[in-house]
């Protein structure tokens, strides 16, 4: 087809059209051979529940122009059924701004070709293996990576009962029992400040600080899996957990409440088990009295003891 065309409805693109297109309502420019525009793309509707530049087969649509999303309002992309995302939406152009990416149900993913420009939130099972810039959520079982491609976000991501299996670069929080591990890769890393709430714990490495509230632990150890700076343990929280291999703190340590640094009960560092904090380790009062109440394998560049707060709120050390 030689010519500006207008699709409505259903209707898609499955040829070569050389000349610009509006596609309406949920037309698509998706095909069993994929659809090529030699020309701009234009996308009316505020809601898609599949991508509409690229089938969910990867079937290879083209489109030499601007792709526009013309809605007044944020475009939402809500995935709920197999397959997935492929497009690289780096330059496609919102007149709305804020669009978002949802990807709910088991083998729902950002393909490892999908950059999305724009927050994502995966849920029951969804996974990216792909790059997301902009913030990511993951819940229920979801995961920061597949089977064996990380993915990446280049934003701040947040997991709750799910599993940090490729690479932030921005804040992450992990809740529940989400953890963090470099096992897909390497450069599964989180780089900047990691919060760890509740039961969640790391065997990756962090680059930057690492806060562990409530019963959260650092379980780190294998090579390169580390925390890669300063750590601060709060409450129950602890260097080393109870299968913990070399839990390791590559700089300073602070130990608050009734955090511990070491597994309970193990003094021989069986199978490299020990708590090591590299740099200085601060205990308060209550943390140490709790460190030396069972037998702990834990080494320390240095150890010193807060005893109370001094003027301005300044530690008082020991």
């Amino acid at each position: 087809i030689t010519g500006d065309c207008t699709f409505n409805d259903s209707s898609y693109n499955g040829s070569a059209i050389t000349g610009n297109c509006t596609f309406n309502d949920g037309a698509a420019n998706i095909g069993a051979s994929g659809g090529v525009i030699n020309g701009n793309a234009t996308f009316t509707n505020s809601s898609y529940a599949k991508d509409p530049v690229e089938d969910y087969t990867g079937s290879g649509t083209v489109v030499t122009g601007t792709i526009t999303f013309s809605s007044p309002t944020p475009v939402t992309f809500v995935l709920t059924g197999g397959g997935g995302w492929f497009s690289d939406t780096t330059d496609w152009v919102f007149t709305a701004q804020g669009p978002s990416w949802s990807f709910d149900g088991s083998w729902v993913l950002n393909r490892s070709s999908g950059v999305i420009t724009g927050d994502a939130t995966f849920d029951n099972g969804a996974y990216n293996e792909g790059i997301i810039n902009g913030n990511a959520t993951f819940l229920n079982g979801s995961a920061n990576s597949s089977v064996s491609v990380m993915g990446t976000v280049n934003g701040n991501a947040t997991f709750t009962n799910a599993y940090s299996e490729g690479a932030v670069n921005g804040n992450t929080t992990l809740n529940g029992t989400s953890r963090h591990h470099s096992y897909v890769s390497p450069d599964a890393i989180l780089n900047g400040p990691v919060t760890f709430n509740d039961y969640s714990y790391t065997e990756g490495r962090i680059v930057g600080t690492a806060t562990f509230n409530d019963f959260s632990y650092n379980q780190a150890g294998w090579e390169q899996n580390v925390v890669d700076g300063d750590a601060v343990f709060n409450d129950n929280s602890s260097n080393g957990g109870e299968n913990s291999f070399r839990a390791i703190v590559t700089g300073d340590a602070v130990f608050n409440d009734t955090a511990t640094c070491g597994s309970a009960g193990d003094t021989s560092g069986w199978y490299g088990r020990i708590g090591i904090v590299e740099g200085t380790a601060r205990f308060t009062l209550s943390a140490a009295a709790n460190q030396m109440s069972a037998p702990r394998a834990a080494e320390f560049g240095s150890i010193e003891f807060i005893y109370d707060k001094g003027i301005n709120g300044s530690s008082i050390l020991g």
